[in-house]
C-alpha cells in the first residue's frame, strides 16, 4: 500500500500541489464586495422576472448571468466548492490537450505557469461573480474545445460525453469572448477537414451551427444594445467618435497594454520558451536575435509608460454617469505615445508570428496552426475596442488570453523532446525563476 502511494504521489504531485495553491487563493477569496453584493441582494425573488428583465434590458449572458443571481444568493462555500473545481478542470483539460503522456515534469511545468496568471483580477468585480462569468466559461471552453478536437479527428464519441459536450458548449458560449474563440477554431476545422478530405464533417458543421446560433444571440440581445448605449453615457461618453480603424488602434493599444504595458509572467515565460525553442529547432542566429528583442520588450517596456493603465481611466470615474471625464484625452489618444505603443504593438506581433512560422518549419500543420491560435489569443482580447462595456472591464478580460499563451507554452515545452538532461534542467529553473517573480509580485497580494 505504501509502495503504491508513493508511486500515486510521485506521478500526480504536480497536481496535488497545483490543488494546493488553488484551495489556498479561494480561502482569500471569501471576502464579499461589489457585484457579489447586488445580486446577493436579489435572493427571494422571482428569478424568472429577474432573467427576462437582465435580458431585455442588460445582458445576453442569460445561463451565466441566471448562475450570478443563483451562487450569489446561496452559501458561498458552494460556490467556493465549484470554482476550485473549475480550475481543477482547466488544468486536467490543458494536460489532456498537450501531455497526453502525463509525463511528470511537463505536468509540473504546466502547474507553475498557470499559477503565473494575476489571479487578483478574478477579483475586480467580486470573487463569485467575476470567477463565474471568466473561469467557468473558461473551463467548460477547454474541456468542449478537447472534444471538438476529438470530432476534428474523426473519434466517436460516447453518449455521456455528447450530453456533456453540448452542455459545456452552450455554457461556455454564453460568454461571447468564448464564442467567438471557439466559432474561430471550429471554422478553421472545417476548413481544414474539407480542403484534405474533400468532404464536410457533419459533427464540426453541427457544432458550427449551434456556435452561430450563440453568437446571434449576442448579436441581437435586445439588452446588450441598451447596455452599450448605458456604458457609453456613463463611462465612455467619446466612444461613438471613434471609427472603425480608431477602434482597431484602441484595441490594439488596449490589448497590448497587458502583454507590454505591464510586466505579464506568463508572456514573457511565452517569448523566452519560443527562442530557446527556435534556436534549437534551426540555429538561426537572427531568428535568436528577434526573440531576445522580445524578450527585453517585454522586461524593460512595462517601464518606459509607454502605454497607459486601464487604471486611469474608464467606468471608474463616472459610475453614476455624472461629471464623467471623456476617456481619449486620458489614454493619449492619437498623440505621439499612443502611435508609439501601436507601432511597438504591431512589430511585437510580426515578430511571434515570424518566429512561431519559423520554429514549426517541418510540421506544415503546425508551421499555420501555432500563428493562428497566437492571433486567436489577441483578437479573444480585441473586441475591447467595439465594446465600451468590455473596455472598461479591465483585465479580467485577458484571462482568455493569458491561457492561449499558456497552451502554446506547453506545446512549444512538449515539442522540444528535450533529452538533453542539463538543458531540461535551464528550461525548468527559467520556467522557476519567472514563477518567483510572479509569486513576490502578485501573491502577496492575498496575505
Amino acid at each position: 500500500m505504501k509502495t503504491k502511494s508513493k508511486n500515486f504521489i510521485k506521478k500526480y504531485y504536480p497536481c496535488i500541489l497545483f490543488i494546493i495553491y488553488i484551495i489556498f487563493i479561494h480561502s482569500r477569496m471569501l471576502t464579499t464586495y461589489g457585484d457579489d453584493i447586488w445580486f446577493a441582494n436579489f435572493k427571494g425573488k422571482p428569478l424568472l422576472d429577474i432573467m427576462i428583465n437582465r435580458y431585455m434590458n442588460w445582458t445576453s449572458r442569460f445561463i451565466l448571468d441566471t448562475c450570478l443571481f443563483i451562487f450569489n444568493g446561496l452559501n458561498k462555500y458552494i460556490w467556493f466548492i465549484i470554482d476550485i473545481f473549475m480550475w481543477i478542470l482547466c488544468y486536467i483539460e490543458i494536460n489532456k490537450m498537450i501531455n497526453k503522456e502525463n509525463k511528470t515534469k511537463l505536468s509540473l511545468i504546466l502547474a507553475l505557469i498557470i499559477i503565473l496568471y494575476p489571479t487578483i483580477d478574478m477579483g475586480s468585480s467580486g470573487w463569485v461573480t467575476t470567477t463565474i462569468v471568466y473561469i467557468w466559461p473558461l473551463a467548460l471552453g477547454l474541456y468542449a474545445f478537447n472534444k471538438l478536437s476529438k470530432i476534428y479527428n474523426n473519434n466517436k464519441l460516447k453518449i455521456y460525453e455528447i450530453i456533456l459536450f453540448v452542455i459545456s458548449l452552450i455554457v461556455a458560449s454564453n460568454q461571447e469572448q468564448v464564442c467567438l474563440l471557439l466559432a474561430g477554431f471550429t471554422f478553421v476545422f472545417l476548413v481544414d477537414t474539407y480542403y484534405k478530405k474533400k468532404e464536410v464533417n457533419k459533427g464540426l458543421l453541427g457544432v458550427m451551427i449551434l456556435l452561430i446560433l450563440m453568437l446571434l444571440n449576442h448579436l441581437l440581445c435586445p439588452g446588450n444594445a441598451v447596455r452599450l448605449d448605458i456604458s457609453v453615457k456613463t463611462s465612455f461618453p467619446d466612444y461613438n467618435k471613434l471609427n472603425l480603424i480608431e477602434k482597431m488602434g484602441l484595441s490594439l493599444n488596449n490589448t497590448y497594454e497587458m502583454i507590454l504595458g505591464i510586466r505579464n509572467y506568463i508572456y514573457l515565460a511565452f517569448v523566452i520558451i519560443l527562442t530557446i525553442f527556435n534556436y534549437g529547432k534551426n540555429k538561426n542566429y537572427i531568428n535568436v536575435v528577434i526573440g531576445l528583442i522580445l524578450i527585453v520588450s517585454a522586461i524593460v517596456l512595462p517601464q518606459l509608460n509607454i502605454f497607459n493603465l486601464s487604471s486611469n481611466y474608464g467606468g471608474y470615474l463616472c459610475p453614476t454617469g455624472k461629471n464623467c471625464l471623456k476617456v481619449l484625452p486620458l489614454i493619449g489618444f492619437n498623440t505621439k505615445t499612443y502611435l508609439i505603443s501601436l507601432l511597438v504593438s504591431i512589430i511585437s506581433i510580426a515578430g511571434v508570428i515570424y518566429l512561431l512560422f519559423n520554429t514549426y518549419i517541418k510540421d506544415k500543420n503546425m508551421r499555420l496552426f501555432m500563428p493562428i491560435t497566437f492571433l486567436a489569443a489577441l483578437l479573444s482580447r480585441f473586441i475591447v475596442g467595439f465594446s465600451p462595456t468590455l473596455f472598461i472591464s479591465g483585465y479580467r478580460t485577458g484571462i482568455f488570453m493569458y491561457f492561449i499563451f499558456i497552451i502554446l507554452i506547453i506545446k512549444m515545452i512538449k515539442d522540444m523532446k528535450l533529452k538533453d538532461k542539463d538543458y531540461y534542467k535551464f528550461l525548468s529553473n527559467v520556467t522557476f525563476l519567472i514563477f518567483v517573480m510572479y509569486m513576490i509580485n502578485y501573491t502577496i497580494k492575498f496575505i
